[in-house]
């Protein structure tokens, strides 16, 4: 009987120490997996690093002006006169949305972000002693995209009125054809095949069509009046 207690108690530490041991790699894992996503495994973040750099610092580093902070820090860098490079090597970790609802907010929050920031760089290059083309240049985009919004709006609208005109039809057959030419190109540029274009055609129709329905439940429910996230 003083055996079995004894072995019992040996098998009760035993498994206590093990328990304790698997808790601690857990929590280790836990700090590393964090580090390495937020990258800082070997110091400080590197965004955190860049921007603490003159560029950033010239502009002010990021703003809370509008929804829309990456872009407009982006944009104020080019009117400052400093390059933005693109890193093919560099990886980055997101959340992408879970669900069509958040995915809505997420395309709202970009749309009507974007527009804020064209806004407020035009402003700010009227009458500054600075490059102005960037933010004319983004102002421009910005403008075209709204535009092919109302256009697939009122496409949508003479369908369902049954007034769709050949200026309609003419007008979809061009949007369909630019969009088409623009995945081809970035299909290309990534080093796909033209076979991926009409699955590519598939995702942008679906991403569109979100766009569009941001776009009016952005301006419906006052998001370009709003800077920050909702």
């Amino acid at each position: 009987m003083v055996l079995i207690d004894r072995l019992l108690n040996d098998l009760s530490e035993d498994i206590s120490r093990q328990s304790n041991y698997v808790s601690n790699e857990r929590r280790n894992l836990t700090v590393l997996s964090l580090a390495i996503k937020n990258g800082e495994l070997y110091g400080g973040s590197l965004n955190n690093r860049a921007f603490a750099s003159a560029a950033p610092q010239q502009i002010g580093g990021f703003s809370g002006r509008t929804m829309s902070e990456d872009t407009d820090a982006t944009i104020g860098l080019r009117c400052a006169g400093w390059r933005i490079a693109v890193q093919p090597d560099a990886g980055a970790v997101t959340e992408a949305p879970g669900d069509w609802g958040r995915l809505l907010r997420q395309r709202k929050r970009w749309i009507w972000g974007n527009v804020q920031v064209a806004v407020r760089q035009l402003l700010d290059t009227i009458g500054a002693d600075r490059v102005g083309w960037p933010a004319i240049q983004f102002a421009t985009m910005t403008a075209w995209h709204l535009g092919a919004y109302l256009l697939a709006s009122w496409g949508v609208v003479a369908i369902a009125l049954g007034q769709y005109s050949p200026t309609a039809q003419v007008t979809t057959a061009f949007l369909l054809l630019l969009s088409a030419l623009r995945l081809y190109i970035a299909l290309v540029v990534q080093g796909d095949s033209a076979r991926s274009l009409p699955r590519a055609m598939l995702s942008s129709f679906v991403m569109q069509v979100v766009n569009v329905l941001a776009f009016w439940t952005g301006l419906a429910t006052g998001s370009a009046w709003r800077h920050r996230w909702t």
